[in-house]
């Protein structure tokens, strides 16, 4: 990403301070992400250092499958970049999404709990709103609340279907 980045930019150094600056600025997007790729390069290094200096062989197998998490997950959201730069074939990007789903997540969730105590989440934090289920509830009391309309025929017409007995 960066190799590419450098080769739109060389021509800068040959051109006006104004001229340069609109191609800089036209690789703007470009820049942010190169910047952001490699602020999760260093969060993976530094995530790998830290596990290369864990003693327990138990404890350092979940980190390494958490930090490999970090890293797929990091590469799969960014697959259109890796396939259209050829970094990646098709039957790789698919065997990503398999390996986190169908070997990772399923190694990492009997550990579920021990991680998240590990953040060190306070007694409060477990009682948020988001927490308790009352979304989920408030949810459900909505779908009722709209089922028991469509029973009585008093659910509200939606737009689209006015608009397309209009055109009739």
């Amino acid at each position: 990403m960066v190799a590419a980045l450098a080769t739109k930019l060389r021509p800068a150094s040959k051109l006006s301070s104004a001229e340069a600056a609109a191609l800089f600025n036209r690789h703007q997007n470009e820049l942010i992400e190169a910047a952001r790729a490699h602020g999760e390069l260093l969060q993976w290094e530094a995530f790998t250092d830290a596990v290369d200096a864990i003693p327990d062989a138990g404890t350092k197998q979940v980190l390494v499958w958490l930090r490999d998490l970090f890293g797929l997950t990091l590469i799969e959201k960014n697959l259109a970049w890796y396939l259209i730069h050829g970094r990646l074939s098709a039957h790789r990007a698919e065997a990503i999404t398999a390996y986190i789903d169908d070997r990772l997540l399923p190694r990492l969730r009997p550990h579920a709990l021990d991680l998240t105590d590990a953040f060190g989440f306070a007694p409060e934090h477990l009682r948020a709103s988001i927490a308790t289920g009352a979304e989920a509830t408030r949810q459900d009391e909505a779908r009722a609340y709209y089922a028991d309309l469509a029973a009585k025929g008093e659910l509200p017409v939606e737009e689209k279907a006015l608009k397309a007995a209009r055109k009739k």
